[in-house]
């Protein structure tokens, strides 16, 4: 009975369903909900698993954390118009914009604007992982500003 199931159980039920239709294209609309940490990464590799193999995936969610880790291309929305339509590492790096918006960039896109009012160029990094490798960069590059 679905009215035994938690919210969480209840959206995935419901995920699985629309599945079974093996639809091309799929909207979702806060994946994540009602999912702890490992229940929702576990959605979302399926929802990329999915795109990989040809499906049309639209999400809709105010978890930019998420969006970093799965989009490829994000379209911001305030009050009906399109503010930004761009891949991730484009959009977070437009603080303005996404204050307007009330989003908040991934922290480590946070992090690296930061540092970017430094005299030194970097990339637009959405990953501990890839601002480690944009930082190897500058430190190969300028060998002089890193302690060894």
């Amino acid at each position: 009975n679905p009215l035994f199931l938690s919210k969480g159980q209840r959206q995935r039920v419901a995920f699985a369903s629309v599945l079974a239709m093996k639809p091309e294209i799929l909207v979702l609309d806060e994946p994540t909900t009602g999912q702890d940490y490992q229940e929702g990464l576990e959605i979302m590799e399926m929802v990329k698993e999915l795109n990989e193999q040809g499906h049309t995936i639209v999400f809709v969610t105010h978890d930019m954390e998420l969006v970093a880790r799965y989009a490829k291309r994000v379209i911001v929305l305030s009050q009906g118009r399109i503010l930004l339509d761009d891949s991730c590492h484009n959009v977070f790096y437009q603080p303005a914009i996404l204050r307007e918006t009330n989003l908040f960039p991934p922290q480590i896109a946070k992090l690296i604007q930061k540092f970017a009012k430094q005299p030194f160029e970097f990339g637009k990094p959405l990953s501990v992982d890839e601002a480690y490798q944009e930082f190897l960069k500058y430190t190969e590059s300028e060998p002089d500003v890193c302690c060894s």
